[in-house]
């Protein structure tokens, strides 16, 4: 089974929007989104991701990658790319986080 990708993307008021083809939607809040932007300026080289604390991001564009990732800009902060493998685990819907339980990376976000 193919992994699902998005077929629209929109910035909304505090948050990113995005439908998958498979008929799911995913709301980003921009304070999520940009606390796990997978760069390795935020990341490093190796290990797993974690969240890093951010205040008051805002989306200066979204820009396709391949047919497998989205470069999602902040500003300056613009070298994070999501595959869209990764923004469908990222999903902080209710369902998402049931389904992955524990590995949900919601459930490792600090308050």
């Amino acid at each position: 089974m193919a992994a699902a990708e998005p077929v629209e993307i929109e910035v909304v008021a505090g948050g990113v929007r995005m439908t998958w083809d498979d008929g799911h939607e995913s709301l980003f809040p921009l304070r999520y989104i940009r606390g796990w932007c997978p760069c390795a300026g935020c990341q490093g080289h190796a290990g797993a991701n974690t969240f890093v604390a951010n205040e008051g991001p805002k989306v200066t564009g979204i820009d396709e990658v391949g047919a497998y990732a989205l470069n999602i800009r902040f500003g300056a902060h613009n070298t994070g790319i999501f595959t869209f493998e990764l923004l469908r685990r990222l999903c902080p819907c209710d369902a998402c986080q049931r389904e992955q339980g524990e590995r949900h990376p919601l459930r490792r976000t600090p308050a």
